[in-house]
């Protein structure tokens, strides 16, 4: 069984987490950047991270795509 040599130290675990971490901002801003010109002023706090609900939104992309 060969090991990663990274895995020792735990910076292969780090290395994960920032990538996932930095795979999720570009998500949010994404899914910010399309809505917000045509959003509301007074209910901007629903573009709040924890207000969106980024993966349900993606699943029904892609269930309208041929």
């Amino acid at each position: 069984m060969t090991q990663n040599p990274r895995s020792e130290d735990g910076s292969l675990a780090v290395d994960l987490i920032i990538c996932l971490i930095t795979l999720l901002k570009h998500r949010y801003l994404h899914s910010v950047f399309e809505r917000i010109a045509e959003h509301p002023i007074n209910k901007i706090d629903e573009l709040l991270p924890w207000n969106l609900d980024i993966q349900s939104e993606n699943l029904r992309k892609v269930a309208k795509r041929p």
